[in-house]
C-alpha cells in the first residue's frame, strides 16, 4: 500500500509538470482496517450542492478490500483516453482494465478486461 502511494504521487507529478498545475502531494486517508471514504461516499461527495470544486487537486479515497464491487471508470475511452487507450494530454502513456470502462458493469470485468488488453497488445505491436 505504501509502495502504491508512493507510485502515485510520482504520476500525479509527472500530470502536474506536464499540464501546469503546482503539485501538492496527494492526501490518502489512513486505514484499510476501517471504514473509509469508498467510491460512493466520493459520488455523493460530488453531487453535493455545497461542493467546492477544485480541478486541480484530484479527489482520494481508500476502498478496504471487499467493500466496493468491481472498481472502474476513472479514466474513460474517449473522455481521458483516446481511441487508442492512450492519455489525451501525455503522449505514450496508455491505460488497460476497467478503468477504461465508461461506466461500472454489474458482472464480473475479467473477460472484457482481458479483450481490451489484447486489443492494446495490437495497437502497440
Amino acid at each position: 500500500i505504501k509502495k502504491e502511494k508512493y507510485e502515485l504521487n510520482i504520476f500525479w507529478r509527472e500530470i502536474c509538470k506536464n499540464t501546469n498545475i503546482p503539485f501538492k502531494p496527494l492526501n490518502f486517508d489512513d486505514g484499510f482496517i476501517i471504514h473509509a471514504r469508498t467510491m460512493g461516499d466520493v459520488h455523493s461527495q460530488f453531487r453535493s450542492p455545497s461542493r467546492v470544486v477544485n480541478y486541480n487537486v484530484p479527489t482520494t479515497w481508500i476502498s478496504p478490500l471487499g467493500t466496493e464491487n468491481h472498481e472502474s471508470s476513472t479514466l474513460p475511452l474517449g473522455i481521458v483516453l483516446n481511441e487508442n487507450h492512450e492519455f489525451n494530454q501525455i503522449s505514450n502513456l496508455f491505460a488497460i482494465g476497467p478503468s477504461t470502462f465508461p461506466r461500472p458493469g454489474a458482472a464480473n470485468p475479467s473477460l472484457t478486461t482481458l479483450a481490451l488488453s489484447r486489443r492494446l497488445a495490437y495497437i502497440l505491436n
